[in-house]
Order: C-alpha cells, then sequence, then structure tokens
C-alpha cells in the first residue's frame, strides 16, 4: 500500500510543451495527501481495533473452552458422586436387608421358654463330681442342668447370647431353674430370659 509520505515525495517529470500545470499537480497532491493520511490514520487504527478485538474474541474463546470444560467436568463428578452415592444407599438397604433376615432366621430357630432362675454348680459339690445323669463328663461352657420335665435332655438353650447342652439334672433343679456347669466354685444367682433350639423342641 503506497504512505502518504510516499505520495508527498511523488515526483513527475516536468514537460514545457504540453504538460500538466506543476503548481496545480503539487497542490492536487498536497490535498492528496492530506486526505490519504487522513485515512491512512483511519485505516491504522481500524486494523488496530479489529486486532484487540480479535485478541480479546481469543480470549473469551478460551474462557468459553475452558467453562465449558470445568462445567462437563462438574457434571461428570456430580454423576460419579450421585452414582457412588446411589451404590452406597443400595449397599446399606441390601446389608440393612441382608441383617435382618439375618435375625429373623436367627429368632426362627428359638422359641422363648420364658423366665429361668439361674445357678451355677461345679465339681465335687456333690457325691457325682463331674458326671452327669445323662452318663456323660460336664463341661464348662457346655453342660447345664434343668428339670427334664420341661427342658428334655439333649436340648440346646440359650442363656445370655451363649448356647448350652442340657444333659444333667439335680436334686434342687425343678421347674424354670437352670445350673450352669464351671469348674471353679461361683456363687451367682439371677432371673435371665431362657431360649431353646426349635429343631430340639418341637
Amino acid at each position: 500500500m503506497i504512505t502518504p509520505l510516499e505520495i508527498e515525495n511523488k515526483k513527475f517529470s516536468k514537460k514545457t510543451l504540453n504538460g500538466y500545470d506543476p503548481e496545480e499537480v503539487d497542490d492536487f497532491l498536497d490535498e492528496l495527501t492530506v486526505d490519504y493520511s487522513k485515512n491512512y490514520k483511519e485505516l491504522t487504527e481500524l486494523r488496530s481495533k479489529i486486532d484487540e478485538l480479535n485478541n480479546s474474541l481469543t480470549h473469551y474463546k478460551s474462557i468459553e473452552t475452558t467453562l465449558q470444560s470445568t462445567l462437563v467436568m462438574a457434571q461428570t463428578t456430580a454423576e460419579e458422586v450421585k452414582s457412588v452415592a446411589k451404590q452406597k444407599a443400595d449397599q446399606i438397604v441390601e446389608e440393612a436387608k441382608s441383617s435382618a433376615q439375618k435375625q429373623v432366621d436367627e429368632l426362627s430357630k428359638w422359641k422363648a421358654l420364658g423366665q429361668f432362675t439361674i445357678t451355677y454348680y461345679w465339681p465335687g459339690e456333690d457325691k457325682y463330681g463331674s458326671l452327669t445323669s445323662t452318663g456323660v463328663i460336664a463341661q464348662e461352657g457346655k453342660t447345664i442342668a434343668v428339670d427334664p420335665e420341661i427342658i428334655p435332655y439333649g436340648s440346646i438353650i440359650k442363656i445370655n447370647g451363649n448356647e448350652y447342652l442340657a444333659e444333667d439334672c439335680g436334686g434342687a433343679i425343678k421347674g424354670n431353674r437352670i445350673d450352669i456347669f464351671v469348674e471353679n466354685p461361683t456363687i451367682k444367682k439371677y432371673s435371665v430370659e431362657v431360649y431353646i433350639r426349635r429343631n430340639n423342641y418341637e
């Protein structure tokens, strides 16, 4: 593009015959230079502004891309969190159902016999020592003495969450009373709900 300075410095060869008037040409070039300079300046400013706008547009497009990526990531994260939360909730529900079913199943195995008085007996307390009325040797944590008319021999009994086997009796063990065998003397007496395993009772 021709600059205003090039127009201003443009020289023409002068002819004395049938040529242009040099002064008129110079005046025209001066006017052209002024107008062209003005237009050139405006064009330069417009180009500069266009460059600024393009840079701003690029910047805003970059921000838009970043925001879109952030939004997509946030949406993805939210979906993942929602999915994990749902899986966890489902797992908790299933575990609760399973636990409840196990408790129901466990309870269905036992029949409540009511409140029993619990006492303890040990070897040497009587002439029979550790020999039970069913002919087996009493074992701590297993053997209990019962009233066979209330609890049949061989029944599995639950007392305070522990399971025992009814394989002995005693002269003082009548009605709702149970004697728990222990190796060492234990003086203790209390009342508690007692359960019997159903397949041993019904």
